[in-house]
């Protein structure tokens, strides 16, 4: 019952750094979470490819980042697992917005 009041919470949310949960579907063993589809790969995956960030474009991610994590935390939310995989680039142009899953 914690897990739907979670679930549910992260739905409303509205940040613009989180991706949107767009549907739950739930059996007797597991939940499953339908996600706003971004597909311009992980930061991990965009660390591994540019090997490094200019000061400013690392600066700007950071602190999308930390505010995103941030409102998760007002909201009283919590992510359980946060790392560069946690991260997702809404698409494959340069300056993408960067959205936690």
């Amino acid at each position: 019952e914690r897990l739907r009041a979670h679930v549910a919470r992260l739905q409303a949310q509205r940040g613009e750094g989180i991706a949107r949960i767009l549907e739950v579907y739930e059996d007797a063993r597991s939940l499953a979470l339908v996600m706003e589809h971004c597909n311009g790969g992980t930061l991990q995956d965009r660390i591994l490819q540019r090997h490094f960030f200019a000061e400013q474009e690392s600066a700007m991610l950071v602190r999308h980042m930390l505010e995103t994590v941030q409102a998760l935390q007002q909201a009283g939310l919590y992510h359980g697992h946060l790392s560069p995989d946690s991260f997702r680039f809404y698409s494959d142009q340069a300056h993408s917005p960067l959205k936690l899953v």
